[in-house]
């Protein structure tokens, strides 16, 4: 009954994602009780050509899944793992070569995000999805994605250098025990943006192993829709905001929505031995009035330690600035003038922009979904001039 009920209740659209793949992917268990038979081998064939075809409609050719959120290709990784298993013992030799390629490609951007402490940024919506979570899921680190590896047979194999996803919009620069990912892609679902963030140009740093500037994560989702505003707003990313305005339009009637307006593109990626460059922009206050483009330049240094940054924005008008800088709940901060230090397990991070005024306000992040800690941010702010306004900043750890 049930496998009768998830084959003629499916969750198909024109744009799919996450929800029509866990009706295919689920009936797969249910079918292989009854393959035996007409019915059962029917749901088998279906099932098995569904799963070809959500592969190529929802992971982009680099790997990375089309939801624009590193938690949802958590759960999209572990659905292929376990759908492209169960096909393989059900109907073996269905799956062209092509598809376990892909997913290798999706395992490969696990690796590659995952942080030196073993944890994943929380980069887009996380709702600790799981299929099938048949162990210790009450008391799991939802934000370790390391399990993927052990369900595909894997070996683990800890990333050790620069990766670039252009398909999907990440750069990941690592230099030493330093770590950096950067987002710069399109808000997925072919711009319907529904579980994507405006975070575009934003950025998690990691030193020595311990988180230092991250993203918050999301909360919550329709049980409180100004908290799950706030949680995807670019105040809420280590990003700039211009003239108080959004990057892309938040809604409060429909939650799962973030139309694409910033246009995002990468104009430079130079990943170099001890370091790399990372170049972008985006056109997401083109709303403002005159409209602004925000360009943003980093430099990673891994032999002085330092993340450099360059912030320009061209507009015809000036435009109040305000950068953030959301830390990990651990860390400890403080501002003085242009400049500002926070510590924590051991490691300080300086960052210094010259004509900024530096705050530490108070914010939240959260670990798993229902859950938010308080936690500090650190916050610069000024007025551009017309033109093109230029700013660095200087991040140092040690």
């Amino acid at each position: 009954l049930h496998g009768r009920f998830i084959r003629s209740h499916l969750e198909w659209s024109e744009v799919r994602g996450n929800h029509y793949l866990s009706d295919v992917v689920g009936l797969l268990p249910v079918a292989a009780l009854f393959s035996g038979g007409g019915e059962g081998r029917g749901w088998v064939d279906w099932a098995a050509d569904e799963l070809a075809g959500e592969m190529e409609h929802q992971v982009r050719p680099d790997g990375c899944d089309h939801e624009a959120s590193i938690p949802y290709h958590r759960l999209v990784t572990e659905l292929f793992v376990c759908g492209t298993q169960a096909v393989d013992a059900l109907a073996p030799g269905r799956l062209l070569e092509s598809h376990h390629e892909r997913l290798d490609r999706m395992l490969d951007f696990v690796r590659d995000y995952t942080r030196p402490d073993g944890l994943a940024p929380q980069i887009g919506d996380a709702d600790d999805g799981r299929f099938l979570p048949l162990g210790d899921y009450g008391r799991a680190e939802h934000r370790s994605h390391l399990h993927l590896f052990k369900q595909a047979s894997r070996a683990t194999e800890p990333a050790s250098g620069h990766a670039a996803y252009p398909d999907g919009g990440y750069y990941v620069m690592r230099a030493g025990d330093l770590y950096l990912i950067v987002r710069c892609g399109d808000t997925g679902l072919a711009g319907i943006g529904g579980h994507a963030h405006n975070d575009q140009l934003s950025f998690e740093l990691c030193g020595g192993g311990t988180p230092l500037v991250v993203d918050p994560g999301a909360y919550l989702y329709t049980a409180d829709p100004r908290s799950r505003n706030l949680f995807r707003s670019t105040a809420y990313h280590a990003t700039l905001r211009i003239g108080g305005a959004e990057q892309n339009e938040l809604r409060q009637d429909y939650l799962f929505t973030l139309p694409d307006r910033t246009r995002a593109e990468v104009l430079g990626w130079e990943p170099r031995p001890g370091g790399a460059v990372f170049e972008g922009r985006h056109d997401g206050f083109s709303v403002l009035e005159p409209p602004a483009v925000h360009t943003r330049r980093i430099e990673l240094d891994g032999a002085a330690r330092t993340l450099a940054i360059r912030d320009a924005v061209t507009s015809d008008g000036p435009h109040d600035l305000e950068w953030s800088f959301p830390l990990a709940p651990a860390a400890r901060a403080a501002a003085s003038g242009s400049g500002a230090r926070l510590q924590s397990g051991g490691v300080r991070l300086d960052i210094v922009g010259e004509g900024l005024h530096f705050n530490v306000e108070e914010g939240w992040n959260s670990p798993s979904f229902g859950v938010r800690l308080r936690t500090p941010f650190l916050r610069a702010r000024r007025r551009s001039q017309p033109g093109d306004d230029t700013q660095d900043l200087l991040l140092t750890v040690s």
